[in-house]
């Protein structure tokens, strides 16, 4: 017997494609996938650019604020310091000296206040060694009878502050001496040597009653336009300093309005902390900022470094939706795309599809009217040859009865039989073959053993002719479920076949029926015999319509296997045979529902 094999019945197209499926995806034309793939290249080539646009445009507006904050803290120094100079420089005009009358109405004159915002005033201290403290008190008292250095110190030498225009709000620094705190001192002496403008470190000054830092700005004089070339003919020749107070929150806010920018920052000399807008609790503050950097400057002797963060608001100017819309809107025409194109692959695929169906279709009806062509001429051929016959011996047999040959007349009758019986198995199986395509059988239980007894009892006398032995061997153990009326039939041909193809030269002569479950969707029926085995030159056509093995009309009508065949395919099962001069074995193979 052949290797087993299982079987799965055939599955039937359906029209109805999903519109997703991976076998729709993977029938997409390449051009279809090109234009997506292009499409969704442009889109995030546009989404990048223009991001990187917006975020060049963000990180250069950011550098321009900075820069410009840099620049306008400058430019405001350098304007107080052109102050101070040109405050010394009229000073040295006068004679190198200046009275406190003199020097109010030079400062209401220049009007500091407007001109330039952000200073408390600006002033004079004067430089006076120890002898000569007693007389410059005098001398100041003669306007102002309670000015006085203040506060006592250790040193040699004093610097107090002689005047400040305006007073009011600086009345505590009036005679306040540099001398009595290193800062001060310091950037004092500082200036007095390098005959060049200098501020102090952070300091409080005595009339911020805030008490935030802030800085002295000194610019030197020698009482001529003429600044000294070395540095012990400036400390010989020094006069004094033109100075002005500054409260650093006050500078901020007379330069660099919060009105006018959208970056936040603060300012260190050295490590302290003289300004800070970066604090948490800040309403511009930006606790992910886009922007962050530092910058540090030399000032007339000082360090200052900027560390600066964009804002709240800064964010909110540069952003923009531009980009998420490009990315977005081009992510949906991709996918329009995409959706355009499975419905074009689906259309096209249900029409290839139909135009299969119908190519099956005609091919099937061509090879319908083949066989029709076929059939009529053989069904033809095969009714009137037997008419013809009977016809003949209908003619002897009146001819012997003329004669009075009894045994003539016998043996025309016992011909006669013969052609009518082949006639009458040829239009039973004609009317079998006109019935099966549109036979509609129910599904019901089939016993193996039930089967086999019908069939054999049907095929008694031809079995009992040639002396065959037909057994079965039912393997199931139970019954299974499929279309009894088909089965009967599909064995009753076989075993039919098997016995009319014994070979008589055996002394035993057999025809066996099996019935075995290949899986437990699938049940084999196996027709084995120890016949004459079919011929190799006939292997290819014995399913063919009206074909007899040995063409030997002696074996029937030739349409047993053409009707086997077709009982299977309404099954929905397989069939296939292996033959030998030993005999043949015909395996059938078909679907078995499960026991009710």
């Amino acid at each position: 017997m052949e290797a087993t094999e299982k079987h799965t019945p055939p599955r039937y197209s359906s029209l109805e494609t999903p519109l997703v499926s991976g076998s729709l995806f993977s029938t997409m034309h390449w051009l279809h996938w090109l234009i997506i793939l292009l499409s969704l290249v442009l889109t995030l080539t546009a989404w990048k650019i223009t991001s990187n646009q917006i975020a060049e445009k963000a990180a250069s507006s950011y550098q321009r604020e900075t820069t410009k904050i840099i620049d306008l803290v400058l430019e405001r120094m350098q304007r107080y310091e052109d102050a101070l100079w040109a405050s010394a420089a009229y000073i040295n005009s006068i004679g190198g000296d200046i009275s406190f009358e003199e020097w109010k109405v030079y400062a209401e004159a220049i009007g500091i206040e407007k001109k330039y915002p952000g200073i408390n005033g600006i002033g004079i201290i004067h430089y006076l060694a120890s002898e000569d403290l007693q007389s410059y008190l005098a001398e100041q008292r003669k306007t102002r009878s309670k000015y006085a250095v203040h506060p006592p110190h250790d040193k040699t030498e004093y610097w107090p502050i002689s005047y400040i225009i305006p007073l009011a709000g600086n009345e505590k620094a009036v005679g306040l001496d540099m001398a009595h705190e290193s800062n001060r001192h310091s950037a004092a002496r500082l200036a007095r040597d390098s005959g060049s403008a200098q501020i102090t470190g952070p300091i409080e000054l005595v009339q911020d009653e805030q008490h935030t830092p802030g800085f002295l700005f000194f610019a030197p004089f020698y009482g001529s336009h003429q600044i000294p070339q070395d540095t012990q003919e400036r400390r010989e020749r020094f006069v004094g300093l033109v100075y002005a107070p500054f409260v650093v929150r006050n500078l901020v806010d007379g330069v660099l309005s919060r009105d006018f920018r959208n970056v936040t920052f603060s300012i260190h000399d050295a490590e302290e902390e003289i300004f800070n807008e970066n604090a948490i609790g800040e309403s511009e503050y930006d606790p992910n900022p886009l922007f962050q950097s530092s910058a540090s400057i030399e000032l007339y002797g000082r360090t200052w470094t900027f560390q600066f963060r964009s804002s709240k608001e800064f964010k909110s100017d540069t952003s923009s939706g531009q980009p998420t819309t490009i990315l977005i809107g081009g992510i949906t025409v991709d996918v329009l795309l995409l959706v355009l194109f499975l419905l074009i692959s689906r259309n096209s695929r249900r029409n290839a599809l139909q135009a299969r169906k119908l190519l099956q279709a005609q091919q099937k009806i061509e090879q319908a009217n083949e066989e029709l062509t076929h059939f009529n001429y053989r069904t033809s051929h095969d009714l009137v040859a037997p008419l013809k016959t009977i016809r003949g011996y209908v003619d002897l047999a009146q001819y012997e009865l003329k004669d009075q040959n009894t045994a003539g007349i016998s043996d025309c009758l016992s011909r006669i039989e013969k052609q009518a019986q082949r006639l009458e198995k040829l239009v039973e199986d004609l009317l079998d073959l006109c019935r099966i395509d549109n036979q509609n059988v129910a599904a019901d239980i089939v016993d193996p053993n039930e089967i086999f007894d019908f069939v054999s009892s049907t095929l008694q006398s031809l079995w009992q002719e040639k002396d065959v032995t037909v057994s079965l061997e039912n393997k199931l153990g139970s019954p299974f479920r499929s279309q009894p009326v088909r089965i009967r039939q599909i064995l009753e041909n076989l075993v039919s076949n098997g016995i009319k193809y014994s070979d008589p030269e055996k002394l035993t002569r057999w025809v066996k029926v099996t019935f075995v479950r290949v899986n437990k969707d699938w049940i084999r029926i196996e027709v084995a015999d120890n016949g004459i085995g079919i011929p190799g030159e006939d292997r290819e056509k014995i399913f063919e319509m009206f074909f007899r093995a040995g063409n030997n009309s002696e074996f029937g009508s030739g349409l047993g296997n053409y009707l086997v065949k077709k009982h299977v395919a309404a099954l929905h099962g397989k069939i296939d045979y292996r033959s030998s001069d030993e005999g043949t074995c015909f395996t059938v193979d078909i679907p078995a529902g499960s026991r009710e």
